[in-house]
């Protein structure tokens, strides 16, 4: 049985651990609506350039532009974004779910992954389908340049008629 000293140290390093995790739960929290934010604050730009690409998309043919040519091939890359970590929910579930669906209702196409995301990359490297890139680590320090970089090595694909039709299977931030 323990000594009176062992229970009170015991009792001294449970209370250390609950502070710790007081504070570092504070600190994501913190994060969490920074982040929440930023989301938020972004999304009437998106939706806006949405609008602005298919209202011109639709108003010009494929001559003005390569990556407005319209094609009914076979060939079909998908860029599947998931996260590098798991422990959060059915975010990469329901994307990789969405993603292997297409992939068993339609193996008369050549399809083709680029992935961004660990999780994604963890699942699909196992499986027989063609993967031309993997950005493991993508999510730190994201920036420009880096989705700059996926945009170019897509268009380049499309244009150099490589593959017929490009699809983008993402989440949607709604809400915590």
């Amino acid at each position: 049985m323990p000594n009176l000293k062992d229970i009170k140290r015991r009792i001294r390093s449970v209370k250390n651990t609950q502070q710790i995790t007081k504070a570092m739960k504070l600190v994501a929290a913190s994060k969490l609506r920074k982040a929440q934010q930023a989301i938020l604050d972004a999304r009437p730009y998106a939706v806006k350039m949405m609008d602005v690409l298919n209202h011109l998309a639709a108003r010009c043919n494929g001559d003005l532009h390569p990556l407005l040519d319209v094609r009914d091939g076979n060939r079909h890359l998908f860029l599947i974004i998931t996260a590098d970590k798991g422990l959060c929910g059915g975010f990469n579930g329901s994307i990789i779910r969405k993603t292997a669906e297409y992939l068993k209702n339609n193996p008369q196409n050549e399809n083709s992954l680029i992935i961004a995301g660990k999780k994604g990359n963890d699942i699909f490297r196992n499986r027989p389908v063609n993967i031309i890139e993997d950005h493991i680590g993508w999510t730190k320090d994201f920036n420009y340049l880096k989705a700059q970089t996926i945009g170019e090595n897509l268009a380049t694909l499309f244009s150099e008629k490589k593959v017929d039709k490009v699809f983008m299977i993402y989440n949607e931030f709604k809400s915590v």
